[in-house]
């Protein structure tokens, strides 16, 4: 999703605007951790992906992309971080909070499991690249 982004953004762009969208990547990614880290939750793989872009990162645009994934996997951490343990309750149509392990909690601490698949598609991407 990233990568095609990526592809996308860049048809036609010169090497001045290449720099310009390497920067930009980078201030939203920063952006979206520091946001991450505000709304209660550590984005770890999101700050590996921005380290990577910095120091491992072999073009620009595998920075942009590596930016790109850190923006998305810290919006995502935020998104469950800012979740509370509410459910829909069936037939009323109202969200309730549900105490303690209820039925909300199969799905993982404060919904922890899709951040494992992100870091698994990341790092399976990573590894196939």
């Amino acid at each position: 999703m990233v990568m095609a982004g990526t592809a996308i953004e860049l048809v036609g762009v010169g090497s001045t605007d290449i720099d310009e969208k390497v920067n930009k990547s980078e201030r939203d990614a920063m952006s979206a951790i520091l946001a991450a880290r505000e709304g209660g939750a550590e984005p770890i793989l999101a700050t590996s992906a921005y380290e990577h872009a910095e120091v491992l990162a072999t073009s620009d645009t595998d920075r942009i992309v590596d930016y790109g994934y850190a923006k998305m996997i810290a919006r995502t951490a935020r998104f469950f971080a800012c979740q509370d343990n509410r459910t829909l309750e069936p037939g009323t149509g109202r969200i309730r909070e549900v105490p303690g392990e209820g039925a909300a909690g199969a799905a993982g601490p404060g919904g922890y499991w899709v951040l494992t698949m992100v870091a698994v598609v990341y790092l399976f991407r990573r590894r196939c690249a």
